[in-house]
Order: C-alpha cells, then structure tokens, then sequence
C-alpha cells in the first residue's frame, strides 16, 4: 500500500493516520480505478478497509488479487451502504476515517487539505469538490430544506467559477467522499439504520454533527471525481430518495424550517442563496474599488472579522484584482459585477454592508436590515459591539 504505515524502532508498525472505508457492490471497473487512485495519492499513512455487499461480479477476488493490502470484508447479503460502512468503521484504527465510494477517484495528495481543515475547530466533517467525469461540476456541498427538497451546489458549473471556489460550512456533503473522526462517527452509532439500504444517511449524519454544534465544511482545494450510479440504477436511487425523504423530514424538518427556506425546489437563486447562508453567524457585504492587499486598511479589517467570527459570510464585491487569497481565507469575492445589482439581486439578505456615504438609500432599499458602515475599519469595532 502506498504510503506504507510507519514502524516503530522495535519494528512494529504505527496505527495509521487515516482509515479510508469502501463499500463494493459490483462495478469492478470503476472499483478498481478508485483503490489504484488511493494507493497512488494518499499522502497520510492509511489502511483500507473494503466491506464487500455481495457483489456478483468477482469483485472480491480481484482485491485479493490486485489489491493484496486492502483489508477485505465479505458480506454474502447487500447490507446496504450505512450498515456496510458502520461496520468498517468498527474495524478502522485510526483516529479518522474517510468514506469513499467506489465510484469516486481521489487526485494527488487529496487527504492532506481535508485532514487540515478537519482539525479546525467546531468543524465535524469535511467534504471535496465532487466533478462529474466530464469536468464539470457534480456539487460544492450541498443544501437542504425542510420538506426534505436536497440541491446540490453549482451542478454542471465549471469548478474554477470564483463562486464555488472559497471554503465554508454547508448543510450536508456526500459521503462519496467525507473525513470525520472515527470517535465522533462511532459515538453518533455511524449511519442510522432508519435511511437502508441507502439514501439521506449522510445527510442525517451532518444533521447529528450540527446538533452537536460541530459544522460540515467544504474543501475546494480538493477535487474528487464522482461517477454516481456505478453500482445502481437512477431509478432505484430516485425510489429510495422518495422512501426516505419522510423519515428525514419527521426527524429535521422542524429544525430546519427555524432558518430555511420552505422547500428549495424548484431551485431558485434567492431561496438556494438563503440556505447556503443559513448557519453563517453573520453576513456582511463589503464593496471596494479593487481588491485589497492583506496588509491595506481594508485587508486588515477583514482579517480581524474572520478571526473575531470564522464561520462569517464574508462578500467582497470588487471591480478588479487578484481573488485567491482572499478565496483561500474563506471569503466570497465578486469580480467586475455591479455592486448596485448586488445589493438588489440579494435583497434582504445581509446585516452588514460596507460601502461609501453615496450608498446609503441603495442599501436602505435593497438591504433594509442592514446596518450601513462607510469604512471597513468600521467593521471589527461593530462586530466585536454587536456578536461580543
């Protein structure tokens, strides 16, 4: 396996770092292009757990043949996903696990951002950008709403669009790619046994995490391409989405209707908009003339709000300049668009909106909840008066 687990001077090995589980049900071909992927990129020292449902195709074999490092366990019954996958997470060692689907392929050094921003605090997930085969993109984690509608962020949008390109927190991601701590994930009880054989587990369980106030993050730095379906049909994925919906509902609609939308479908801008913002602790809006440097005024200022509220939604809308450090930092940045447009386009939205004296009845329009400050210098002093 690649990397090898490290040993200890009297030559026995060190538990791994990561406890990467798989669960297999036919679809060999793309099974394997996932296990030589995270064989290849996997920097952490790891161990790979497969859990085989009763695959009929000569999946296991192949393992033990192409994969002789991949600790392989066989079901004689489709136990279904969250079951499988619980019972990996019984077997793992290490102090985190990664769940991978069979049909999704990791790229070079994939775990080490995820794991990074694993360790921040309050965060009890974290989940890649997943591309559809062709490039495009499949979700930049995603939303969901309190009759159970799901969207997936940026659907069929190009990756590289500045909009799915900052790290945040998100409502749910895919298990098809998602690192938690095993302690945390066991302690949970894994996936609930109400959503088998599959469908809504991983959406209840970053339900269970924010209830526990740890937050599920999206990593753009990380691209994970997603094939959906290998091992099923859309169809009996569609029924089983139907089937669970109900149950998820009765469970979290409530909760959710406290900050969301009604129903997010059919999608809708503003309604996608306001649930994607739903746990941010504030959302401000900030206009400048160009990007600012880390260390102008305006920089400063934005740094001081992110470390005083991490979890923020921070919106710069700038005519010009570079965006990827500020995207990096887990900041919003609008390039070249019309702050005007903005400010109507998400009208109601902000409680904070930075601009010059010349804006104030646009955003008293626009913005009527907003409180209006005309420097960013202003920004710290009145989050620090009004957050503490």
């Amino acid at each position: 396996m690649h990397p090898p687990q490290a040993s200890r001077a009297d030559g026995v090995a060190e538990p791994p770092g990561l406890s990467i589980l798989m669960v297999t049900h036919g679809a060999w071909d793309w099974t394997a292009r996932a296990l030589a992927a995270l064989e290849a990129h996997t920097e952490t020292p790891c161990e790979i757990i497969v859990v085989d449902n009763a695959s009929t195709d000569g999946t296991p074999a192949q393992i033990r043949e192409r994969f002789p490092a991949v600790r392989l366990v066989e079901h004689t019954t489709n136990t279904g996903f969250g079951a499988a996958n619980n019972h990996a997470a019984g077997l793992a060692r290490a102090p985190v696990i990664a769940l991978i689907n069979s049909d999704a392929v990791v790229g070079p050094g994939w775990d080490v951002p995820l794991l990074r921003a694993l360790a921040r605090p309050g965060v009890g997930a974290v989940v890649p950008a997943l591309l559809n085969v062709d490039g495009s993109l499949q979700g930049a984690g995603a939303i969901v709403g309190p009759d159970g509608s799901v969207v997936n962020i940026g659907t069929g949008e190009n990756p590289d669009d500045d909009a799915f390109r900052f790290p945040r927190a998100i409502d749910f991601g895919a298990a098809a790619c998602m690192l938690v701590r095993r302690e945390i994930f066991v302690d949970l009880g894994g996936f609930d046994a109400a959503y088998e054989p599959a469908y809504f587990e991983d959406v209840d369980l970053c339900m269970r995490l924010a209830q526990r106030g740890l937050r599920t993050m999206f990593v753009p730095a990380v691209r994970v391409v997603h094939k959906a379906f290998a091992s099923g049909s859309m169809d009996n994925a569609v029924a089983l989405f139907g089937r669970n919906r109900p149950v998820f509902v009765a469970r979290w609609g409530d909760r959710l209707a406290a900050s969301h939308p009604p129903s997010l479908w059919p999608v809708d801008p503003k309604t996608s908009l306001q649930a994607r913002d739903a746990s941010a602790t504030c959302r401000a809006l900030v206009r400048a003339d160009a990007v600012p440097a880390a260390a102008d005024a305006t920089g400063r200022a934005l740094i001081g709000a992110l470390a005083l509220l991490p979890w923020m939604r921070l919106t710069l809308v700038a005519a010009s300049g570079g965006a990827d450090d500020w995207l990096a930092r887990g900041v919003e940045v609008m390039l070249g668009q019309d702050f005007g447009e903005v400010l109507r386009a998400r009208s109601g939205h902000y409680e904070v909106v930075v601009a010059g004296e010349g804006w104030g009845t646009a955003v008293a329009h626009a913005q009527p909840r907003a409180t209006l400050l005309t420097a960013a210098d202003q920004l710290v002093p009145h989050l620090t008066a009004a957050y503490g």
